[in-house]
């Protein structure tokens, strides 16, 4: 352990410019095969961002998980105040998703906010039928997923209810991408 320490060490000490005359090709085949295979390691990275994340990460990792699973103009607006975290399009509908990261069941706080997008885009003149919302928790995100409780309170499940929006938990998204 203390030699690989020692050599990451060295390896970060700056090299001179003219030493890559001096280069090997073997080494340059190396690095490129290094470097596909840590953008394949943050592929899943981001899909098990799924199972532990909060704000940000929690929402890219979503927005990325769509993507891959082929929805279409998926957008992640963050650090936007004034737009829902992701919107994507499915079947000429467009989705607009409120994500929450939590050590609880999910509340009826981000549903509400999702519900001020919905009335946003609809007094911008789209569609009430090509307009529809979701909420993606990832509740009790500290516990395995197996040992999770219910992912929303009963205020939740009423909101969602009378707004008609579906709900799906960040587990859940894992899973299918899993399958």
């Amino acid at each position: 352990l203390l030699y690989d320490m020692m050599q990451g060490v060295l390896m970060t000490q700056k090299k001179p410019d003219w030493l890559s005359k001096y280069g090997f090709s073997e080494k340059t085949d190396i690095s490129r095969k290094i470097e596909e295979l840590q953008k394949e390691a943050i592929r899943y990275d981001q899909f098990e961002r799924l199972l532990y994340a909060t704000e940000i990460p929690l929402e890219e990792a979503i927005a990325y998980t769509l993507e891959w699973l082929g929805f279409e103009n998926v957008a992640h607006y963050k650090d936007d105040p004034n737009n829902p975290d992701v919107t994507f399009e499915y079947d000429g509908v467009r989705a607009l998703l409120e994500a929450e990261g939590t050590t609880k069941a999910g509340p009826k706080d981000k549903i509400s906010q999702l519900s001020t997008w919905v009335q946003k885009e609809l007094s911008q003149g789209i569609e009430a039928s090509k307009l529809t919302g979701f909420f993606a928790v990832n509740h009790f995100r500290d516990l395995e997923p197996s040992e999770r409780a219910d992912p929303l309170t009963p205020h939740a499940k009423e909101f969602l209810r009378y707004f008609r929006y579906t709900y799906f938990t960040t587990p859940f998204l894992f899973d299918l991408v899993k399958r």
